[in-house]
């Protein structure tokens, strides 16, 4: 990324000292010593454009960067450069998706910037102005891809901020074949995936609920992971086979969260040892080639709060799910039986062949 006509003499900064220090001795040449050296939060250019300033901070993990913009001047001079060159030659190197999120491509993959947060502080308050990213369309003086901002009417007396937020993007998995199948985000911005995964060696967190591949062909898996990407934990989740398909199998393919953090697992097992809980609704396999399951695990992933079969003699599988705010799961899927269990007054109580 590079800033395009900006100014020349640029000045930067350590902005919001912390109370830590780094202190270096290399060598046996004392000129080579370094004591003292100030740790700051924040780095400051100062005017990249006229009455712009650039400022670079971490934030949850990630490098973060803000246009500050002072009274009067114009955040149109704004412009930035990539240098984007996609892996996929029928992908364009820089777009801008229907969300306003920014998609570079690169032969590593691609960098996504979020639509940017733009906001002013009012009273101590900050109020959002609608705006967003522009690609500017190229002329043969210009060098990569131009990217502006557009911004709606907003009080020139005060203070403008851009923030544009890099999003993260993460491989999970082990050295066998690992499929995610479902995601859901809580209100945080946490992130909860499940799948199900081949590998002995899958990331986990300190004390899952599961902590190995129970055996059989795969199990399922869920994963938490934090707003910047980064772990919070990660879990198997299933058994060792014996049902309907000698190897095992356990699959999973729907996820969701409740308000207290609690999460909801539904997916299809061929296992005969899959997980339950006492009291639960069908405490074991019912035969056939797979049955669905259901399972709600605790806030940090390591407790099975309960867990149940729903099947019939034959296949079944669960592929989806949602939570109330009560916390009642809701489920659906798919048979092949006649004889899958069904309530008392239901709607249709038996199969339509």
């Amino acid at each position: 990324m590079g800033l395009l006509n900006s100014q020349s003499d640029v000045k930067s900064a350590g902005v919001a000292r912390l109370p830590s220090q780094s202190h270096y001795f290399i060598g046996n040449q004392s000129k080579q010593w370094h004591s003292h050296i100030p740790h700051f939060s924040k780095v400051q250019y100062s005017e990249v454009y006229p009455g712009i300033d650039l400022v670079y901070y971490g934030s949850d993990g990630r490098l973060e960067y803000d246009f500050i913009i002072a009274p009067g001047a114009d955040p149109s001079t704004i412009r930035l450069r990539f240098d984007a060159q996609p892996k996929n030659t029928d992908i364009s190197p820089v777009r801008i998706t229907r969300k306003g999120a920014l998609i570079l491509s690169s032969p590593g993959g691609e960098l996504r910037f979020r639509k940017p947060y733009i906001y002013q502080k009012v009273d101590g308050q900050r109020r959002p102005i609608s705006g967003g990213y522009v690609l500017e369309e190229p002329t043969a003086e210009q060098n990569g891809h131009i990217i502006s901002f557009q911004l709606a009417a907003y009080d020139t007396s005060l203070p403008l901020i851009i923030d544009p937020v890099l999003a993260y993007s993460t491989y999970a998995g082990g050295t066998d074949d690992d499929f995610g199948r479902a995601i859901t985000v809580d209100d945080a911005g946490n992130a909860y995936v499940t799948g199900y995964t081949l590998s002995t060696n899958f990331p986990l967190s300190l004390n899952p609920f599961q902590a190995n591949l129970a055996g059989g062909a795969w199990d399922a898996f869920v994963m938490k992971l934090s707003t910047n990407g980064s772990l919070v934990y990660s879990t198997y989740l299933g058994g060792s086979g014996g049902g309907g398909d000698p190897s095992g199998s356990d699959t999973g393919n729907g996820i969701a969260v409740d308000t207290d953090g609690n999460v909801y697992i539904v997916g299809q097992t061929r296992s005969t040892d899959f997980p339950t809980t006492t009291g639960a609704f069908q405490e074991t396999f019912n035969g056939g080639n797979g049955d669905a399951f259901v399972s709600k695990l605790g806030p940090d992933g390591s407790t099975l709060e309960y867990s149940t079969y729903l099947g019939s003699p034959d296949i079944d599988q669960a592929a989806g799910v949602v939570v109330d705010s009560a916390g009642n799961a809701y489920v659906t899927g798919d048979t092949f039986s006649s004889s899958f269990p069904t309530t008392l007054g239901a709607v249709q109580p038996s199969s339509g062949g």
